[in-house]
C-alpha cells in the first residue's frame, strides 16, 4: 500500500547532518511515509550513514547514484516516490515540528489543495543562533482570504515574501507525476544552484488552491562552509549566472503558464526586484568575475523598469541616473540610513507618549 507522504531529502557529503535530518521526519507524530534519501554520489561517509539509517526504520528507501547535482538528486527521487504528497527536505536541514506531516495532511484533507506553504527558521552554524525568516507569507496568509494560486502569489510577490525554495512546500502527487508516475515537472539538471526558481514556477502553474502551515517549521542550516548569495563569501561566477538563468527561465515563460495578468505583472515585479538585489551580489564576485556578473544582468536591463511600489521606482531612478557600478553602493545607503531612522523612531515616540501620560497624570 502506497504511503501518505513521501519526504524526499537528496544527500551529498552531508555524513555529520543526514542522521539528525532523518531522525527528525522519523520522530513525526504520523506515521504513513517514506523518506526517500538519494545518496547523490558522496565521497564522505554519507553513503553508510544512508544504509544504516535504512537498516534501523524499513520506511527510509535509499537511492545510490553517481553523482548528478541536486536537480538530478531530486528527480531521481521524486521518480521514486509512492506517496499522495510530496515534501522535499535537504539533507542538512531538520524539522522542528513533530505534527508537521500531522498538520499538512489536516490542511490538504477535504479542501481541494495542492499544495501548502510553509516557512522556516535560519540556523547558522557558525555563529551557533537562529534567524527568524524576512518572508511575510504568515501575514499574507492572516490577512489575504483569497486561496487561489493566482491570487496567493500574486499577494506574495509583491511583498517580497515568495517562497521559492522547493522545500517551503508540500505538493499533491499529480503536480508532479502522472498515473504513470513519469515526472510532469522535473528540475533543470543544466542548473547547479538556483534551479528552485524557475522549477517552483513551472510547478506551481498547475497548481488551483493552496493552504498554509504556519510556526516555520523546518530548520533551514547555514552552514559554516556555505557559498550561498545570503552569505558574505565571496560568491562564484557559476552559482551567480545560475541564478540569472533561472530568473530569466521564469521571467521568459511568464505568459506560457496560464497566470493571469496580475500575477504575470507580479512575477515581472520579481524579476525586477532579484536585478536589484544580484546588483549587491556583483559585490561579492572576486575581482576578476565583477564585470562578467554586470554583464549578464545587462543582457536583462529591461526587468529593471518593471518593479513594483515605490521603493521599486525609487531603485530605478538611481539606477538609470548612476548606472551598474554607483547603483548597489547608494541603495546600500539608503537602507542603511532607513534601518536607522526605524531605530530612532520607536524611541522618539515611547518618549513622547511617555511625556504625554506624566502630563495627563499631572492634570
Amino acid at each position: 500500500m502506497a504511503p501518505c507522504f513521501s519526504i524526499i531529502v537528496p544527500a551529498y557529503n552531508v555524513e555529520p547532518y543526514l542522521t539528525p535530518c532523518i531522525e527528525s521526519v522519523l520522530a513525526q507524530s504520523f506515521g504513513d511515509f517514506e523518506a526517500i534519501v538519494v545518496d547523490d554520489g558522496s565521497t564522505d561517509g554519507t553513503p553508510a550513514v544512508c544504509d544504516k539509517l535504512a537498516q534501523r526504520d524499513d520506511r527510509v528507501v535509499v537511492i545510490h547514484k553517481p553523482n548528478g547535482g541536486l536537480s538530478s538528486a531530486r528527480n531521481a527521487g521524486t521518480a521514486r516516490a509512492r506517496g499522495t504528497y510530496i515534501v522535499y527536505l535537504d539533507g542538512d536541514d531538520w524539522i522542528r515540528d513533530k505534527r508537521l506531516l500531522e498538520r499538512c495532511l489536516n490542511a490538504f484533507s477535504g479542501r481541494d489543495v495542492d499544495v501548502l506553504f510553509f516557512d522556516a527558521v535560519k540556523f547558522d552554524e557558525e555563529e551557533n543562533v537562529f534567524y527568524r525568516s524576512t518572508l511575510r507569507m504568515e501575514e499574507v496568509f492572516l490577512h489575504f482570504e483569497k486561496r487561489d494560486m493566482d491570487s496567493v502569489s500574486t499577494q506574495l510577490m509583491s511583498s517580497d515574501s515568495f517562497p521559492v525554495a522547493a522545500w517551503k512546500k508540500a505538493y499533491a502527487r499529480e503536480l508532479l507525476l502522472d498515473d504513470a508516475g513519469e515526472l510532469r515537472c522535473p528540475f533543470d539538471e543544466n542548473l547547479s544552484y538556483s534551479e528552485d526558481i524557475e522549477w517552483t514556477f513551472r510547478a506551481l502553474s498547475r497548481a488551483r488552491r493552496v493552504g498554509y502551515v504556519s510556526g516555520s517549521p523546518i530548520v533551514y542550516r547555514l552552514r559554516a562552509d556555505s557559498s550561498s548569495l545570503t552569505s558574505t563569501k565571496t560568491l562564484s561566477l557559476k552559482r551567480f549566472s545560475d541564478q540569472i538563468r533561472s530568473i530569466a527561465m521564469m521571467y521568459d515563460r511568464r505568459f506560457d503558464q496560464g497566470w493571469r495578468s496580475e500575477t504575470v505583472r507580479a512575477i515581472e515585479g520579481y524579476a525586477s526586484y532579484q536585478f536589484y538585489v544580484s546588483l549587491f551580489v556583483t559585490l561579492r564576485l572576486s575581482e576578476g568575475d565583477v564585470e562578467q556578473g554586470r554583464n549578464l544582468l545587462r543582457q536583462h536591463v529591461e526587468w529593471a523598469a518593471k518593479g513594483i511600489g515605490t521603493k521599486a521606482k525609487l531603485s530605478y531612478v538611481v539606477f538609470s541616473v548612476f548606472g551598474y557600478r554607483a547603483t548597489p553602493h547608494i541603495l546600500g545607503a539608503l537602507r542603511q540610513l532607513t534601518i536607522l531612522a526605524r531605530k530612532l523612531m520607536p524611541v522618539r515616540c515611547a518618549r513622547f507618549d511617555g511625556e504625554q501620560s506624566e502630563a495627563r497624570g499631572n492634570q
